[in-house]
This record gives structure tokens, sequence and C-alpha cells, in this order.
């Protein structure tokens, strides 16, 4: 178990299907009125990656949410659990199943971007799609600075078909998974029963929190998340009920988080043509070598990196296949014996029986 969090309910929590532990920081949260299942998980860490893409794998997820950065404020929030777009492979180091993601595409918006990873289980050559989106000005223990903002996320990924009942339930993450990622729960869930019931009536957000809290602990951490909650389900109801559904929403780049550019300073005294003290404001200084030296650095230790994964990934797939070939090979083996087996046991019982009717006779 992952020490200094909060471990997740035993009778909702997500049981891994194989390998030497079922165990994973992971609950599925179920909103039956609205019929809604979601998987709330710790950020991947280094040594739970693998066990975070078969989970991805076996509740055949058609979506990541992931609703935290890398490193916030200095401090490594999540592990780098997928590919950049200009790695080819993500290699994951599990005997079963061996996974491989692949960075498809990437599409980026102003304050959040969605990738699409190809997972391959390469012992069966199975492939599946699965959708990436991250929200990225979003910090940890704080909120969104616009509900509306979070409210084109949310539609964007609403869009997808990643939420709904006939996929795998999305699977949700912050650091911890509960304060960020129950905010976005209760928020879409509650939309979710606006809609169908066409208005707020009987909408009680504090009973339905506590009971998705019966399925993971903790869930919304700060009073600021709860009422950024109830922020966004006022402001998205005020779409629905205008328009009938969240869909009336924009998907536009423009982001309700980012305030417009200050003006132009401008001098106020009267412009003299002999004045010749005026800068272009464009003209950006080169970088200091050392900037320089250390950019170089970083791709020269991002390249390294990327050959190791390949090298990595080449001697996974040829252990694998060696693995593969001993196991058809002993098949054929035990196959082999068993028919000389089988051939030797028959003609022992014929010679027994000869003696038998030999000595029978005889006598």
């Amino acid at each position: 178990m992952e020490v200094g969090l909060l471990p997740s309910n035993d009778h909702s929590r997500v049981i891994l299907e194989k390998g030497d532990s079922d165990y994973i920081n992971a609950s599925l949260v179920d909103v039956p009125e609205a019929n809604r299942k979601y998987i709330l998980a710790q950020g991947p860490l280094d040594h739970t990656v693998s066990h975070f893409w078969q989970m991805v794998w076996e509740q055949q997820s058609k979506a990541i949410i992931m609703l935290t950065n890398l490193i916030e404020r200095g401090t490594i929030k999540c592990s780098s659990y997928y590919p950049c777009e200009d790695e080819e492979d993500h290699i994951l180091l599990s005997d079963d199943p061996f996974l491989k993601v692949t960075c498809l595409s990437v599409q980026r918006h102003s304050y959040y971007r969605v990738n699409t990873f190809e997972l391959e289980e390469i012992s069966s050559g199975k492939k599946r799609e699965v959708l990436h989106f991250q929200y990225a000005s979003w910090s940890d223990f704080s909120v969104p600075q616009s509900p509306q903002a979070f409210l084109k996320f949310l539609h964007h990924v609403r869009q997808t078909g990643s939420l709904d009942s006939t996929v795998g339930p999305p699977v949700i993450h912050c650091s911890a998974g509960i304060g960020r990622s129950g905010t976005f729960c209760l928020v879409d869930s509650s939309l979710v029963l606006i809609e169908k019931r066409g208005g707020t009536n009987g909408l009680q957000l504090q009973s339905l929190l506590l009971e998705m809290r019966k399925c993971r602990m903790g869930l919304i951490q700060t009073p600021e998340q709860l009422r950024f909650s109830y922020m966004g389900v006022i402001e998205g109801a005020k779409i629905i009920l205008q328009h009938g559904s969240l869909g009336a929403i924009d998907l536009e780049d423009g982001s309700a988080e980012d305030p417009p550019p200050l003006p132009p300073r401008v001098n106020k005294r009267p412009h003299s043509p002999d004045d010749d003290t005026s800068k272009p404001e464009d003209i950006k200084p080169l970088p200091p070598k050392e900037e320089n030296d250390r950019i170089s650095r970083d791709q020269e230790l991002r390249k390294r990196k990327r050959d190791e994964k390949k090298q990595e990934l080449a001697n996974k797939v040829s252990e694998i296949q060696k693995k593969m070939k001993t196991s058809e090979s002993w098949q054929q083996t035990r196959s082999t014996f068993y028919k000389i087996g089988l051939g030797v046991g028959v003609g022992i019982l014929a010679s027994i029986a000869l003696v038998t009717v030999s000595s029978y006779f005889l006598k």
C-alpha cells in the first residue's frame, strides 16, 4: 500500500485480475441515479505505473481523466506514466499482462490537452485506443478560476462518449484521487440528474457527496472545492435549463481562465520626432549561454531515455518471444512423450495379455 495516502474502501476497491498482488489504490464510485460509474485512483507512482495501465486494460476504460500536473510547486504529484508525442513507444515492465502504450496523436487546447494512446497486449496482439484528457490549470487543494472553462472541459469529455455506461468506467485521478477527482465526479453526476429531471428539484449535493464517499473516503478535500462544485452545478444548470443540455456550451479554444492581455503602455508625453529612446516591444533578448547549455543537456537526456526505452522494449519483446517458443516447444515435447508413452503402454498391455493367454493354453 502506498505510504501517506488514504486506502481505497475494501468493498469498492478495484481488484487487479493478474499478477502477484490484486491491490491498487483505486475505487469504483457508483452513482446509480445518474447511471454513472467512475474509477477514482491515486496518481500513478513509479512502482505502480504498470498496475495502473493493467487496470485500464482490464476494466476496458475508454478514457483517463488526469486532473493534475506531473510537478506542482516543486513537488512531484504523479509519475510520468504516459508517452510524450515525440516518443515512439512507452514500455511497461509487467510480465502478466505485458502492455505497450503508443502515442497516436495530441490535441492541444488553451488549458487542457487530449492525447490518443494505443494500448496493446503483446502476448495476444490485441489493441485498444484510450483517450487521455489532462486538465493542466488546476493545482492541488485549489479550484479552477472559472466554472465555464471547467464545463467546457467536461463537455468535451462527454462528447467522446467516455462517461457513457456502454463503455468501461473512466479512470479519473489527480494526486491522491480524492480532491479534484471528487469535484469532477460530483459536478458531472449532478448535471446528469438535472438533465434527467428537467430541473434541480430534489437535488441535494451534500447527500450525493456523502453517498459517493461511501465508495471512496475523503472525496472533495477543501471548502473551496465544495463551493466550486456548487458554482459549477449552478452554471451548468443555467445552460441545461435554457438549452436542454450541457451540449449548448461551445468548445472553442477561448478559455475563460485566461484573461485578455493588457494593452501596451503608452507614453503620455507628446510624441517628438527627435525622440529616439523608444525600443521595439516585441524584440526579446537571446537566452544566456547557460540556458542554451541547459536546453541542450535536457534534449540529450530525453534522447538517451528514448533510446533506453527502445532497447528495453526490444529486450522485453525478445524475452516474451523466447518464453512463448519455450512454452510451444514444451507442449510439443509433452505431446510426443504422451504418444510414445501411450504406445509403450499399449505394447506392455498386449505383451501381458499374450503371456496370460499362452500360459492358460499351456496349462
